[in-house]
């Protein structure tokens, strides 16, 4: 069974699978901040580096807001008003 780094370090190597590589590099941060928050944020330094594309996408700045928001332990309202453009709004 491979894991999702391994199918996205393949899909980012394949011309026709590279734009769905930065969706298989945000779930496995995803996966690895379920695990350790500390250890999300040096596995998505690594992504990044690994493929430049993931750094500017809208999953990766997602990450990097959740990420920093858990870090402080922020409210769902903080939350809603960094990921949303319209500012904040509460989730229910």
């Amino acid at each position: 069974m491979l894991t999702l780094f391994q199918v996205a370090t393949q899909a980012m190597d394949n011309q026709l699978l590279k734009y769905g590589a930065k969706d298989y590099f945000f779930r496995a941060t995803l996966c690895r901040m379920c695990q350790e928050v500390e250890d999300a944020a040096t596995t998505l330094v690594k992504y990044e580096e690994m493929f430049p594309t993931f750094s500017d996408s809208r999953e990766c700045k997602l990450v990097k807001v959740k990420w920093s928001l858990s870090k402080h332990r922020s409210s769902r309202h903080s939350f809603s008003f960094h990921v949303t453009a319209r500012g904040p709004r509460v989730i229910q």
